[in-house]
């Protein structure tokens, strides 16, 4: 969903207040307050009152949490607005569209680009130039390579220096430095703790999870090499056919993008 960063959106601010607050509550963010070790579960009574007690455990978190963590995937376009009406820190991870492109369809998310048509003032504001390569997108894997153009597009090109870039490749290739450099630009300390959690595997799913993989994923070559195309029309290409990312996103993007590079062409 977009919103212009001028924008007056009372609903969706309130929503916000919600989240970073911590009282938004729905099956989504619920999913990991009851959890309970697989051992536990053996023995009913104990079952029973574990999952009493871990039932209770979440309120109090929130009422002791001095600063919450709020992890959104979906809030890509309308964080510009959401910088401009909400007061926080944020770290904006990037990751290699093949990868994510490889995912997505592994996880059968939708791939219509309805939900980007159907938005006149983002088409207007941000994508009008670029219509023609999304209309051009026929194969699912064209189409999730343009939803990841688009959804990285509009908080790249309004990027906010208070933000923070993180690019997944460099988390999973040195965790250490990286989560090092993440939590003293939030202002937090490196302790211990977080050292020991960095150097575990993130929580991605999926066969290739802790894995090194090529550059274009799960994805065969050739759709690899149609992913790049889609994203050098979008003047996106600051990923290619490494694992890395070639250069800085932020830079590349603003330096690079004006005019779409035409209308992609089969590969």
């Amino acid at each position: 969903m977009y919103l212009p960063p001028s924008g007056d959106f009372p609903e969706w601010a309130q929503l916000w207040s919600n989240i970073f607050a911590g009282t938004a509550s729905n099956a989504w963010t619920r999913q990991d307050w009851r959890y309970v070790p697989r051992p536990i579960t053996r023995w009913k009574t104990a079952e029973k009152a574990a999952y009493r007690l871990v039932g209770l455990r979440h309120p109090l978190d929130v009422k002791r949490a001095r600063r919450p963590l709020v992890k959104a995937i979906y809030a890509n376009m309308m964080l510009p607005w959401l910088s401009r009406t909400h007061r926080f820190q944020m770290v904006y991870i990037v990751r290699h569209p093949c990868a994510v492109v490889a995912s997505r369809l592994r996880l059968g998310w939708p791939h219509t680009l309805e939900g980007i048509l159907s938005q006149p003032r983002l088409m207007l504001e941000r994508l009008e130039p670029y219509e023609a390569v999304i209309r051009a997108a026929a194969s699912p894997v064209e189409q999730m390579a343009v939803l990841w153009c688009v959804e990285n597009l509009v908080p790249l090109r309004d990027w906010n220096p208070a933000w923070t870039l993180a690019c997944y490749e460099h988390l999973t290739d040195a965790p250490v430095e990286e989560f090092d450099r993440l939590v003293h630009a939030l202002g937090l300390p490196f302790r211990n703790a977080a050292r020991r959690a960095a150097t575990r595997l993130s929580s991605t799913s999926g066969p290739s999870a802790g894995k090194q993989i090529p550059w274009h994923a799960e994805l065969a070559e050739k759709d690899g090499d149609r992913v790049l195309e889609v994203c050098r029309q979008f003047g996106m290409d600051f990923y290619g056919r490494s694992f890395k990312p070639l250069c800085d996103p932020v830079e590349h993007l603003n330096r690079n993008v004006s005019e779409p590079r035409g209308v992609p062409v089969s590969v």
